[in-house]
């Protein structure tokens, strides 16, 4: 019986950008292949049956053939055919496939190996670990630095910006690498702070509400009563949390609309000491950090609960 490795991730970037990583399957995105080339010179990226030679910076060297790629519905599969040194299996088909999610132009991609029966353990493990780092290696291409310096913060524990998390976000966030953030480049920084904080906070919230409705079923089913006639009564659930389901998705939105302006003129007025109409990183690197723990512990959180 054949062994599936599966593994998913969330990457912070539409689908076509993703697609357009993945879809060559030259892997130039990754640090550990050296080079990519297709055997017959006269076969495009997108032939099926193409076979190409992957050699690695460990100089291993595969040849891999592609069995099936679909632009329609963003997959890519391949088969190893031949590895020096030799694999210890005797053969694996991998699947790269994308979906758009529709929510926030993100991207969830799957990626599912199906090894034969001979894998052995440290091959199946291997192989999760080696998802992994496909997922950061394209997240890393294909992200924008404002993304990848949100999603090094975990929002359920944060207190405070340590200083190299004050450098990356300074690095992300000028965008045109001239010294200063504009006021167009403050915008962006508020809209992306508002969109990544409001996005962690949607999730906790369905997770809240999952606990919470199986928590009533649950107290439904074991707390009852008697009424005046004697019979059983199911005891009352309590209220529901303020906003659930699909309208959610709007609410976030309608807030992140509402905020956006305001919250930005806020801010530039706050980070700009000296009137100038920009920011300069030295009063970003002293003003930004209290601006962000205030945002991150009241303003969207608040607006929540």
């Amino acid at each position: 019986m054949a062994t599936r490795v599966y593994e998913s991730a969330i990457i912070a970037s539409n689908a076509d950008a993703v697609w357009a990583a993945v879809k060559p399957l030259d892997f130039h995105f990754l640090p550990t292949v050296r080079s990519v080339e297709l055997e017959d010179k006269n076969a495009s990226t997108a032939t099926v049956g193409a076979v190409r030679k992957v050699t690695y910076t460990d100089n291993t060297v595969q040849r891999i053939k592609l069995q099936e790629l679909s632009d329609a519905q963003r997959f890519v599969t391949w088969e190893v055919i031949e590895s020096i040194p030799p694999i210890s299996y005797s053969g694996a088909i991998h699947t790269v496939k994308l979906r758009r999610v529709t929510e926030d132009a993100h991207t969830f991609i799957e990626f599912t190996s199906d090894y034969a029966s001979d894998a052995k353990a440290d091959v199946i493990q291997d192989s999760k670990f080696k998802k992994l780092e496909f997922f950061k290696a394209i997240a890393a291409v294909t992200e924008s630095r404002c993304a990848q310096f949100l999603k090094h913060i975990d929002f359920s524990t944060f207190t405070k910006l340590t200083g190299p998390q004050i450098d990356e976000a300074w690095t992300a966030f000028d965008t045109d690498k001239n010294g200063t953030l504009d006021p167009k480049e403050i915008e962006k920084l508020v809209e992306s702070v508002l969109s990544a904080l409001a996005t962690e906070q949607h999730a906790v919230h369905k997770q809240l509400r999952s606990m919470f409705e199986t928590a009533t079923k649950r107290s439904a089913a074991d707390a009852k009563g008697r009424d005046a006639a004697g019979k059983d009564v199911k005891a009352a659930p309590a209220a529901a949390p303020k906003k659930d389901g699909a309208a959610l998705s709007k609410y976030v939105l309608d807030e992140l609309k509402k905020k956006l302006k305001p919250v930005t003129r806020q801010l530039l007025g706050r980070l700009d000491k000296n009137k100038d109409g920009k920011v300069d990183k030295a009063e970003f690197t002293v003003l930004f950090p209290g601006w962000f723990e205030k945002i991150v512990t009241e303003t969207i959180r608040a607006a929540y609960f």
